[in-house]
C-alpha cells in the first residue's frame, strides 16, 4: 500500500469531517454526491482532487468496502486493551483483555494497532486512572485508515496509488476549508508525528460510563450529559439519543457504550445526520446535529 508522509498545512477538522472541505454540505442525502463519494461519478470529494485513481467502475462503496476477499477476518481479527477485563462484583476493570477489531468487509489493508499518540490532559488520563482507553476501537481505526494523513486514500483493493494526495495535521480556518489539505487528522503514523498524533484532538476510545456523573482527578465532576440526550438538527428537530451513537459490540459484554469517531459523525452522511451547514458557511462536517451556539457540543457535554 503506497503511504506517504508530508509537511503541508492541513485542516485538523473533527474526526472523519476534515474530508469535507470544498464537497457538498450534510443533508443527510446519503453517501452518494456527499463528499465520501470518491467515485469520480457525482460531483463528490473528486472535485478537491483528494483522489488521484478514479475507480474503474466508478463505484463509491469501493473504497472501503468488498463484497469478497476482504482484508481481515472478523472473528480472528484482535486487538489487546488495559483494564477492559471486568471485575465480577466491582463491576469496574482490573486486567487486560483482548476485543474483535471491527472491520467490515474491509478493502483497505492498513488497520494498524496504536502509534498515533493519545490525548491526555491534567483532568483526562484514563491509564493513570485504571480506566480503558483506545483510541482506535469500533469504527476510529477504520477512520484513520484515510484519516491518519499519511495513507493515500485511494489505496484499496490491494492497489499502489501514483502521486497520492496525503496532508498532515494542522490547523487552517475556522470554516475548516482548504481543499486537499483538509484530509488528515492523526499527523501521520507514529506517535508524535506532524503536531502530535491524536494528542490534540478530542479524546476518542473511551467508555462514556466511566466519566458520566463521575469527578477527574482535582475532584471537578465531569459533566456528561444522560446517555438519553439527543443531539439537535438545524431545524430544531431532536435526532439521535448519545446511546445509540456509542459504540458496542453485542458479542463482547466488555465493549459496551464507547465513544468512537463515528459518536459524532456519520461516515455514510445518513438520514441521521439532520444538519446543514450553519450560517457562515460552516461546515456540516458530517456532524449529527447542528454546530449553531455549540448546541452538537452541549448534547454531550453539560456546561
Amino acid at each position: 500500500m503506497k503511504k506517504q508522509f508530508v509537511a503541508a498545512a492541513a485542516v485538523a477538522g473533527l474526526a472523519l469531517g476534515a474530508v469535507v472541505a470544498q464537497g457538498a454540505d450534510s443533508k443527510g442525502a446519503g453517501i452518494k454526491n456527499s463528499v465520501h463519494d470518491l467515485s469520480g461519478y457525482g460531483t463528490g470529494a473528486t472535485a478537491t482532487s483528494y483522489v488521484k485513481t478514479v475507480d474503474p467502475g466508478k463505484r463509491l462503496c469501493a473504497y472501503c468496502h468488498t463484497p469478497h476477499h476482504s482484508a481481515f477476518n472478523n472473528q480472528d481479527l484482535a486487538a489487546e486493551i488495559s483494564y477492559l477485563g471486568l471485575d465480577a462484583t466491582s463491576g469496574l476493570g482490573t486486567t487486560a483483555a483482548s476485543y474483535k477489531i471491527y472491520a467490515p468487509l474491509w478493502s483497505r489493508t492498513d488497520v494498524r494497532n496504536g502509534g498515533y499518540g493519545t490525548y491526555v490532559s491534567q483532568t483526562f488520563d484514563p491509564e493513570r486512572q485504571n480506566k480503558v482507553y483506545d483510541p482506535l476501537i469500533g469504527p476510529s481505526r477504520l477512520c484513520l485508515s484515510c484519516h491518519d494523513g499519511s495513507i493515500a486514500i485511494d489505496s484499496y483493493y490491494g492497489q499502489t496509488v501514483t502521486n497520492p494526495v496525503t496532508t498532515g495535521d494542522a490547523f487552517n480556518t475556522a470554516l475548516g476549508g482548504g481543499g486537499v489539505n483538509s484530509i488528515g487528522i492523526a499527523g501521520g503514523y507514529s506517535a508524535m508525528a506532524g503536531t502530535g498524533g491524536l494528542t490534540n484532538d478530542h479524546p476518542i476510545g473511551m467508555r462514556y460510563s466511566d466519566y458520566q456523573g463521575k469527578q477527574d482527578p482535582n475532584g471537578t465532576d465531569y459533566e456528561l450529559n444522560v446517555t438519553t440526550k439527543t443531539f439537535t438538527a438545524t431545524d430544531g428537530s431532536a435526532g439521535k439519543t448519545i446511546s445509540s451513537v456509542l459504540y458496542t459490540d453485542p458479542s463482547d459484554t466488555n465493549v459496551n457504550g464507547f465513544v468512537t469517531c463515528a459518536s459524532c459523525h456519520d461516515v455514510h452522511n445518513g438520514n441521521a445526520v439532520g444538519n446543514k451547514a450553519p450560517e457562515g458557511n460552516m461546515r456540516g462536517f458530517l456532524l449529527y446535529g447542528s454546530q449553531v451556539q455549540s448546541s452538537f457540543c452541549l448534547t454531550c457535554h453539560n456546561k
